[in-house]
This record gives structure tokens, sequence and C-alpha cells, in this order.
């Protein structure tokens, strides 16, 4: 029986890192666009990004994730688990929008960045 355990957890282990190796998975823990390019349906946004006046100042997590360290990689987690279950069950939409705590993550960047805009701005709404 211990043999058996034994085996079988070693088997999954195998499994699982010759899947992070064929996927080259430390990729998606760094910071380059490209990598989160590699899907097609990134592209668009990968273009306008490439294109627009944040290339030369951010990367995609810069303005998608947490900056601390645990919270960043939490969501890249959780991420990258949504946009694989979206491949692999074929549930990608046509017009990708950030969900809701995307958006407030987006938000706060935004707002870290171009503090001293963002507070003339909030000091003429208020």
């Amino acid at each position: 029986m211990k043999w058996a355990l034994a085996i079988g957890i070693l088997s999954i282990l195998a499994v699982v890192g010759v899947g992070m190796y064929v996927t080259d998975f430390t990729a998606y823990l760094g910071n380059n666009p490209t990598t989160c390019n590699n899907c097609h349906v990134m592209d668009a946004a990968y273009e306008s990004w490439y294109h627009g006046g944040h290339a030369e100042w951010a990367v995609c997590g810069d303005c998608h994730t947490p900056h601390a360290f645990i919270p960043k990689y939490a969501i890249k987690a959780y991420s990258g688990y949504l946009h694989v279950s979206a491949f692999l069950l074929g549930h990608i939409p046509d017009a990708i929008r950030a969900k809701e705590y995307s958006q407030d993550i987006i938000q706060d960047n935004c707002i870290r960045c171009h503090e001293a805009a963002a507070s003339v701005m909030l000091e003429n709404v208020a």
C-alpha cells in the first residue's frame, strides 16, 4: 500500500512537472507583456498597449495586479485559473472585460501612478 501511494504521488508530481515545463510556466510569474499576449484573444489589448502611451512606462502587471508580493501572485494565480478554465471549456467571451475585483485593482493602480492628476480630478468632483 505504501508503495502504491508513493508511486501515485511521484506520478502526479512528474505529470505536473512536465506540464509546467512544456507550458513555460515560469514565464507567467514575470511581467513580460509578450507572455500575456501568448493567447490570441489578447492581441488587440497588446497592440493597444504597445502603440499607446503606457508602453514605455508600464507593463501588464503594473496596472492589472496589486503591487504587494502575496496579493500580486494570488491574483495572478486566480486569473490564470480563470483563463485556463475558459480556454479548456471554450467559454471565451467575444469582448473581454475586467471582472469587478480587477477593476478595483486597475483603478487603485491608475491613482497610484497618476496621483497628482487624480487628486485634481477628485477635488473637482467633490
